[in-house]
């Protein structure tokens, strides 16, 4: 992918709505310093667990190596397809958990 190219990320409020509600909650709580450094680096650096979201089918960034060997995540993935998840940083985020530390530190 052509790093220098800016790319339109507006579909993802129509096809993964709770995600982005979630990043907004984040975002409010004063996450947004550390929302932008995951997205930087799982999703345009690539880098496993640092930005990983997932929901109706559609997933952005790199899930970590420990994410996809969880039984317990895909056993509820299977159970609720349609659920949404965000990891940031190696750290599980839903619309209650307050902004904090993941795996990396920050």
């Amino acid at each position: 992918m052509d790093k220098g190219k800016k790319i339109d990320w507006s579909w993802m409020a129509t096809h993964m709505p709770a995600v982005v509600g979630m990043l907004k909650e984040e975002r409010r709580r004063g996450g947004g310093q550390l929302i932008d450094e995951c997205w930087k680096r799982g999703v345009r650096d690539g880098e496993p667990g640092w930005f990983y979201a997932h929901e109706n089918s559609v997933s952005v960034g790199v899930p970590s190596p420990e994410l996809l060997a969880d039984p317990t995540l895909q056993e509820i993935s299977r159970m609720f397809p349609g659920r949404a998840l965000l990891m940031l940083n190696g750290r599980m985020c839903d619309a209650t958990a307050p902004a904090g530390e993941g795996r990396h530190g920050t």
